[in-house]
């Protein structure tokens, strides 16, 4: 499948699908918490590499919007894997770019102090919405799905009524972008933001992306995920929902603790002007 036609396919997915929404929120989350975390040297950093009256929340989303005008950007946002793959270093890297390669390459463009303030911005956006990218594990997920795009999951009528799904059916990329975090929300009765902060994550910070991709594939090969082929099902249950929100949840707080280690790292050295 050429790349224009993947990404047709793919936005048409989306298009239709509410959950996009709440990714989008989704990264919002994570930049947002990320920039209350930094210090307050790398705030200022961030704040003045923004261009006017820009939020880093907003910036974070950036990213998925211009993919249709700039189709060469698309394979930034994941990386493939197949069935039987339990490492990143196990998977055919593809010449047209992939999710790892564009955030080492956005990192050291970010940390560039020679390069323009447009470029860093530029850089800034891509690094805020990867690093988000990363942490969703059907982003490490199969090509002959398109990460579980192509998964079509039905819902129980009361719980898709619940989640904003009227036609009652989603695929497996889209609950895991969204669904579970519109259900941990009404679940818990508290917004996105909050739920990052009162869930915070296990691991190292300082860990190399590709250290965040392989703990993505392990949860792609959990049975409890349902994606492994022998174990997929048709519909997707409210105890479903209840058993994995929470490892959503903790994935979005760990892209936002690391996020902001990456931007202390990367912007420590150099001021920025508009």
């Amino acid at each position: 499948m050429g790349l224009r036609v993947l990404v047709l396919v793919v936005a048409m997915i989306l298009v239709a699908n509410p959950a996009k929404a709440w990714w989008d929120l989704g990264h919002r989350a994570v930049c947002d918490v990320a920039l209350e975390t930094v210090n307050a040297k790398t705030r200022v950093a961030v704040e003045q590499l923004l261009a006017p009256g820009e939020r880093f929340g907003a910036a974070c989303i950036w990213a998925d919007a211009i993919k249709s005008e700039r189709p060469e950007t698309a394979p930034w946002h994941y990386i493939n894997t197949k069935p039987g793959d339990t490492d990143l270093s196990q998977v055919h890297r593809s010449a047209e770019g992939d999710i790892l390669t564009a955030l080492q390459e956005q990192i050291d463009i970010l940390s560039d102090c020679a390069r323009s303030p447009a470029q860093r911005r530029e850089a800034l956006r891509f690094v805020g919405h990867l690093v988000g990218d990363i942490h969703q594990p059907l982003h490490v997920a199969y090509q002959e799905d398109l990460g579980g795009n192509l998964y079509r999951v039905n819902l129980p009528p009361a719980l898709a009524a619940s989640l904003g799904e009227e036609g009652g059916t989603s695929n497996m990329h889209a609950v895991w972008d969204g669904l579970l975090l519109v259900y941990a929300s009404r679940d818990r009765r508290q917004s996105l933001y909050q739920l990052l902060q009162s869930h915070p994550a296990d691991g190292d910070v300082s860990a190399e992306p590709e250290t965040w991709a392989n703990e993505s594939l392990a949860l792609v090969n959990d049975p409890a995920l349902a994606y492994l082929k022998e174990l997929r099902v048709n519909t997707l249950t409210e105890a479903y929902f209840q058993q994995n929100w929470p490892k959503a949840v903790r994935r979005l707080s760990a892209a936002a603790q690391r996020l902001a280690y990456v931007l202390q790292q990367s912007l420590q050295s150099c001021g920025s002007s508009r």
